[in-house]
This record gives C-alpha cells, sequence and structure tokens, in this order.
C-alpha cells in the first residue's frame, strides 16, 4: 500500500473496503477505459476529440472524492442516488453531466426537508397568487413547484442558510450555462472546482439541518390548531420570536395568515393566532406588510369572498388596513412581474421575456409614479432582468428595461440601493459581467436623482469592486446614507 491510497471509508455487509483500493491503479483503469471510449466513438464515426474532460483533471476527484463523500453520514450514504452518478460522470469526464447530477441531489435533498415540515407554511411563503395556492396542498404537489421557488422558500423558512443560498444560485447558473441551450465547453471546469462544490453541496445542503427556529415554529403551528393558548402563553411566544432572524420571522406572519384566512379552520385557531398577529407584526418589515395587503386584493379579485372577508379581520387586528393595495391594477402589476421574473429564469428567456416586459411598460403610470407597495419588486424584477445571465441581455426586452428604469425617481433609485442587501442580487453580482452592468445602472441613476444622499451611494456602488457587491460589504457602507434618506423622507 503506497501513501496515496484513499482514506479509510467503512462499506457496509463486508464489501471490499475502499482503503484497499490504490489511487494509481484507479487512475490508470479511468485513463485505460478513456482511450477505449474515445476509440469506440471513432469507430462510430461520432465526435470523439473534446468530448470528455482531460484525464489529468479526472485524477483529481478520483484522489480526493474519498476526503469529500466521507462529511456524508452513513444513512445519508445508502439514498444519494444523484452522487453516485456525479462520481460516475466524474470518472468518465463528463463534468457538465456531474454538474447536473450535483443539482438534482440537492433539489431532491430540499424536497424531502421541505415534506418534513409544515406544508402549509411553507406553500403560504412560497406561493402569492392565491389560485395558484389552491393547487398545491400534499407531499405530492412540490414536484410542481419550479427550482426557484424552491430554494426561494427554503431560505425564506430557514431550510437553508445564507451560505447554502448563495451556494444553490451559483450552482444553478453553472449548470444553466452548461445546459444545451447554451452550448459551452465544459473542460472550463477544474476537477478541483467540482470537489469544492460538492463539498459545499454536502456541508450546506445534504447534511445541513434546518434553522433551529424552524422546529420551534413547526410546534408552534400545530399548537395554534390543537390548543388553547391565553394572553400569557402569547407573551412567552413573541419573546421567543423577536430572537429569530426577521426573514424568519416574515416567514413566521404570512404563515399565520394563511391559516386564518383558511376557511376550513376553527374559530378557536383564529382565536389564537389573533392573541400572537399584532406584536408579530410590529415584528416584520414593511415588504412583508405590503404583501399581506396584497393578498387582500387577490382575494378580492379572484372572487374568494370568504377569505377575503377573513384577510380583512386580520389587517384589522393588525392595524394594517393601510396596507392595502391602492387599486386592483397593483394586482395586475405583480402578475406582470412574477411572469417576467419566471420567463427570465426559465429556458430561451431571451426571447420569452419581452411580451411580459412589454405589458409591464403598459401599466407604469403616465408620471411613471409606481405604488408604493410593489415598488421594491418592480425595482427589483427590472434590475435582474436588466443584468441579464451570462450571455447577455435580452435585446428585444432591453429597450423596455432602459426606458422604466431611465424614469425611476428617487423611492425607486432607494431600493435600487437596498439590493445591494438582496440575497440573490448578491448572489449573482458574483459574475463580473453582471456586477459590471450593475454599476452602469447606478452610474445612469446619479443624473436622475437632485438628492445628495442618493448621489454618494450612488458613488460608493460605482466604485465598488465585484467582491464588495457579491459579500455585502457596499450594503455595509451605504446603510447610513440609505437609512438618513428614509428618515428624511417618512
Amino acid at each position: 500500500m503506497n501513501d496515496r491510497s484513499l482514506p479509510d471509508i467503512v462499506v457496509p455487509n463486508g464489501e471490499k473496503n475502499l482503503k484497499q483500493l490504490d489511487t494509481d491503479k484507479v487512475q490508470v483503469d479511468v485513463y485505460k477505459f478513456s482511450e477505449t471510449l474515445e476509440d469506440y466513438l471513432y469507430l462510430l464515426g461520432l465526435p470523439h476529440e473534446n468530448v470528455f474532460v482531460e484525464v489529468h483533471e479526472r485524477k483529481k476527484i478520483v484522489f480526493n472524492m474519498g476526503f469529500v463523500v466521507k462529511g456524508l453520514p452513513e444513512h445519508l450514504k445508502e439514498k444519494v442516488c444523484y452522487i453516485s452518478k456525479f462520481v460516475a460522470s466524474c470518472s468518465v469526464g463528463l463534468f457538465d453531466a456531474a454538474v447536473s447530477y450535483l443539482w438534482n441531489e440537492t433539489i431532491a435533498n430540499l424536497r424531502e426537508k421541505v415534506v418534513n415540515l409544515d406544508l402549509d407554511y411553507f406553500y403560504d411563503n412560497v406561493i402569492q397568487d392565491s389560485q395558484k395556492r389552491s393547487k398545491f396542498k400534499t407531499a405530492d404537489d412540490i414536484v410542481n413547484l419550479s427550482d426557484d421557488m424552491l430554494i426561494e422558500g427554503c431560505k425564506k423558512t430557514g431550510v437553508i442558510s445564507e451560505i447554502g443560498y448563495k451556494f444553490l444560485v451559483h450552482i444553478k447558473d453553472i449548470r444553466n450555462s452548461l445546459s444545451a441551450a447554451h452550448p459551452t465547453n465544459h473542460t472550463q471546469i477544474s476537477g478541483l472546482q467540482l470537489m469544492g462544490w460538492l463539498e459545499t453541496c454536502i456541508n450546506e445542503v445534504l447534511t445541513k439541518e434546518p434553522s433551529p427556529h424552524l422546529l420551534s415554529v413547526k410546534k408552534l403551528l400545530e399548537n395554534l390548531q390543537r390548543g388553547l393558548i391565553d394572553e400569557k402563553d402569547a407573551k412567552l411566544i413573541i419573546t421567543d420570536i423577536q430572537k429569530y432572524p426577521l426573514n424568519e420571522v416574515n416567514s413566521l406572519l404570512k404563515g399565520i395568515f394563511g391559516m386564518y384566512t383558511d376557511p376550513t379552520k376553527s374559530q378557536q385557531v383564529r382565536n389564537n393566532i389573533a392573541l400572537l398577529a399584532s406584536d408579530l407584526w410590529i415584528l416584520c418589515d414593511e415588504t412583508t406588510k405590503y404583501e399581506i395587503g396584497r393578498k387582500y386584493g387577490s382575494f378580492s379579485v379572484n372572487g374568494e369572498s370568504d377569505r377575503k372577508q377573513l384577510s380583512k379581520q386580520f389587517l384589522e387586528i393588525t392595524g394594517g388596513l393601510g396596507y392595502l393595495t391602492e387599486n386592483h391594477k397593483v394586482i395586475e402589476i405583480q402578475d406582470t412581474l412574477e411572469a417576467l421574473l419566471a420567463a427570465h429564469q426559465g429556458a430561451n428567456n431571451f426571447y420569452t421575456e419581452e411580451p411580459h416586459a412589454r405589458t409591464l411598460l403598459k401599466y407604469v403610470p403616465i408620471n411613471h409614479s409606481i405604488p408604493k407597495s410593489i415598488s421594491y419588486q418592480y425595482v427589483r424584477t427590472l434590475v435582474i432582468c436588466r443584468l441579464g445571465n451570462l450571455y447577455g441581455v435580452s435585446y428585444v426586452s432591453k429597450p423596455y428595461y432602459d426606458k422604466m428604469i431611465t424614469n425611476f425617481y428617487d423611492i425607486e433609485i432607494k431600493n435600487f440601493l437596498k439590493l445591494t442587501d438582496d440575497d440573490y442580487v448578491t448572489a449573482i453580482l458574483r459574475a463580473e459581467v453582471r456586477a459590471n452592468r450593475f454599476r452602469k445602472i447606478a452610474d445612469c441613476l446619479h443624473g436622475k436623482t437632485e438628492n445628495e444622499v442618493l448621489k454618494k451611494a450612488l458613488d460608493k456602488i460605482i466604485e465598488s469592486s465585484t467582491n464588495e457587491l457579491h459579500i455585502g460589504r457596499t450594503y455595509i457602507n451605504i446603510k447610513g446614507l440609505i437609512e438618513s434618506w428614509e428618515n428624511h423622507n417618512a
């Protein structure tokens, strides 16, 4: 046994222990197999050059794989079939396929974790449209949820951490860039990169336990539906919730709102929720409150009279009637924004974005003043689409984006600044090409405002490095300026 043998990995049922397998021998076998496979493709008259990643890159994986998979507990090793396919693809030299298998394993793992939670709570946080929400009831329905909505919901509810979320956004970016829709050279991926991604997947997704607060939330939701709580219980519960991260507090508010407005729930359940709702409302951010307000309008438009009445009761209890939508056009704008973002994140986005972008421009008021309730969502969606992907920006949609962004008022510029604290936006700003586009938008907006505080904050974005934008350092630098503007314009 030489000193390059694989680490000791326990194999059940008395099978051959991997430490008996010399990595040099495996690497030789991989090389021989690669030659045989290339010869076979040649005999078939098919392309055989540059089909597989170079053997020396695969050797890095063979040598390091044992150390990485050792981080998987035994009960998970029995279930991670896509990781086996990942290993096989790496050995053959199909690194693009390996990335897809890694993505599939993470999605399968997240679905399993979500199913073990309160499904209504998760669906209420992920699906805003009430008609769409009615189609998601059981664990079987989760396969109909898009990958983007799944990982977004997992971040909101604490199933994954911010690090895990940013990792998934990055891997999805890589997977999409290697798809048939965007052909590229998969040999640009190195063996060590793949190993790093696998290790992050294991540490931040597969073996990562949900937020400890999430278990408390699950128990709380069960108690609200099964038991009777009094004011003393409510105070203790709120004291505990005050320790939660803001995104989990926001998710809890949306969860109990969904429960309160469910006509099948008993009045006792609603009485229990009423004891918590006002204090929980105070702990949440403005965006979440406006989302709740828009729900009322959605129930109205969809003819869900019972839910509409119950949502009004909830807003009366919390003092949130001021967050009702200004008119039903707001709902139409929101639906268009959601459709636009879905098109941007889907296949053939360069062409599917345009109809939604054109429709959105029609809904924008003549004075370009966007209702406050959807201002942030409006800015966020436009900027994400304008940042494009690694291949560019939808050229047929770009004129619409530029026209709407150019007409941002100060409140939209303020919300643009707040994107430097948005997990999704900062995750995609990891790419230099997107960071450059983001800085160009900031430069454009600099000439659209007379406010010196906003100008100073935009200057800091323009001067920020790509890494500063990605890791959130830019937001730390401008946070005080944003708060100063908000306090002055409150």
